[in-house]
């Protein structure tokens, strides 16, 4: 049954293909329009904009929020900007922030390197900034776009650059590099974000003294843009085999297939990161995608609307915490913001305060309006944790084999995808995929039609598996938006966990 699953999610693939992918064949101009300085607190620094105006910006202090593991969950760096002040949040799901003549944001702050693992910023000073000129795109327009094709914005799980995401050995973290999208294993198509050189295929590689940046590994391509920029692409499950390396690529190309290979941790999706040249000139460290992402998918797309209640956030019992709407995107004025809380507790607001006096994990569903009417849905959660309770579930990579970490997937719960998540209509067929936790098991789909199907998951528990997802294949027949449920009970606990995926059916972005 599940080949047979499997093959008419293949045709699915190949019937879809890219579509919505745009190939543009006009002159782009890949000269950066951003602008990258590093700062101690006190200093101040002159930096030219890309339209010719200068501005100086110093940096006046950094606040930081942690845990009571000494993980930092909130970086925010206070400038002056020819006299303006303004606190800039560190790049969690923020976008720039125009202060004065500029716009600016913050990629990342010292007080996170020195809890991560690894510095992959390669950032020496306080905090790293970027400048744009105030009402500039971030990039070029025309040379990015969504590197997951016909999948809708933040329409399955995200994992974007410095979320706090595990543990690491001796009390260090690994704040979470580059931006991962989940999706259906094999299923959903990577495109290349921009047109580059492909300096690495696989384990096949230019020169790395050329291109120092690339890691060789299976699973992994490296492209190289005219702006001197590298841009990763890991965990394909298969690539695409006309690609050639020292070719050219455009836009927009099919580079292979999503999935779990590689260090990903058993669950599918892409990890996506920017390497570009430090402000010395003299390494590489990650860069920030989430504004490229923004706005090339705006661009790409066109919606009148996007709903963001990420990231998740933690709070201590009798904690005062809130929900935050407020990285929200609309291009109209928004008419309402609203929350459902466990599927229960209903608020209205761009911000809404809450506390809880017992400790759990909680799921938050944010519906974003605007006045004509236009809206859109994003899923979050948080954590309410007791003190020395554990913030985040470990899963450490470091010195573990795949049967290892595979255990660790304990309790009730379950991660599911489905594509395509763009342009469905109705009748079309939806491929749906999940992977529960706790070894072999069965996952429960309600998918809000009145209908229900249970499929068996995680048979084999080793990272890499073939039949750790299970697939299954579902026409919705009519339109509208389909809340559709995928949980999993444990059965030696009894306790019931899973997730909601919001299927948009007869609908545009």
């Amino acid at each position: 049954m599940r080949a047979k699953t499997l093959v008419c999610c293949l045709a699915i693939a190949v019937v879809c293909g890219c579509a919505g992918i745009i190939r543009r064949d006009s002159h782009r101009d890949f000269t950066p329009i951003v602008r990258f300085v590093d700062l101690n607190i006190g200093e101040s620094q002159v930096v030219t904009l890309s339209n010719g105006k200068t501005v100086r910006v110093k940096l006046l202090d950094v606040k930081t929020r942690r845990d009571t593991d000494n993980h930092v969950w909130r970086s925010t760096a206070v400038v002056d900007i020819d006299g303006e002040k303004a606190d800039v949040i560190m790049t969690t799901f923020n976008l720039p922030k125009t202060v004065g003549n500029c716009q600016i944001d913050c990629i990342a702050t010292k007080n996170y390197v020195d809890t991560s693992f690894e510095n992959y910023w390669e950032i020496h000073k306080d905090a790293r900034f970027r400048l744009w000129p105030k009402g500039s795109p971030w990039i070029e327009p025309g040379t990015f776009m969504y590197p997951v094709a016909n999948s809708r914005w933040l329409a399955a799980n995200v994992g974007y650059s410095n979320v706090p995401a595990a543990p690491r050995p001796n009390g260090k973290f690994y704040y979470h590099a580059g931006m991962d999208t989940g999706g259906v294993e094999k299923i959903t198509p990577v495109v290349a974000a921009t047109d580059g050189l492909v300096v690495q295929l696989g384990t096949g590689h230019l020169s790395q003294a050329d291109h120092p940046p690339i890691l060789p590994r299976y699973d992994v391509i490296y492209l190289r843009d005219d702006r001197g920029w590298y841009y990763r692409y890991s965990h394909l499950s298969f690539i695409d085999p006309s690609l050639k390396l020292g070719e050219r690529v455009k836009m927009g190309r099919r580079l292979g297939y999503l999935g779990k290979e590689g260090e990903s941790g058993g669950w599918t999706h892409l990890h996506f990161e920017i390497k570009t040249p430090t402000p010395d000139g003299k390494l590489y460290g990650t860069q920030d995608a989430y504004a490229y992402f923004h706005q090339g998918y705006r661009e790409q797309y066109r919606p009148p609307i996007m709903a963001v209640a990420q990231p998740r956030t933690i709070a201590n019992v009798g904690e005062e915490f809130e929900l935050d709407a407020s990285r929200s995107w609309s291009e109209k004025p928004v008419r309402s913001y609203e929350w459902l809380i466990d599927g229960e507790t209903i608020a209205e607001g761009i911000k809404v305060p809450l506390t809880y006096g017992e400790p759990g994990s909680h799921q938050v569903r944010l519906k974003v309006t605007d006045i004509d009417g236009n809206y859109d849905y994003d899923f979050s959660g948080f954590n309410v944790s007791a003190p020395g309770q554990a913030r985040i579930s470990p899963r450490s990579r470091d010195a573990q084999t795949s049967a290892t970490r595979a255990t660790r997937r304990r309790g009730a719960g379950v991660q599911a995808f489905f594509y395509p998540s763009l342009d469905v209509k109705p009748g079309d067929p939806v491929v749906f995929s999940s992977r529960g936790n706790g070894g072999d098991g069965f996952d429960h789909y309600d998918f809000d039609d009145g209908t229900t199907t249970t499929v068996r998951s995680n048979i084999d528990m080793a990272e890499h598996a073939e039949n750790g997802y299970a697939f299954t294949v579902h026409h919705f027949a009519k339109p509208g938006h389909y809340f559709v449920k995928v949980t999993r009970t444990d059965p030696t606990t009894g306790r019931t966990g899973g997730t909601t995926l919001d299927v948009p059916v007869g609908m545009k972005p």
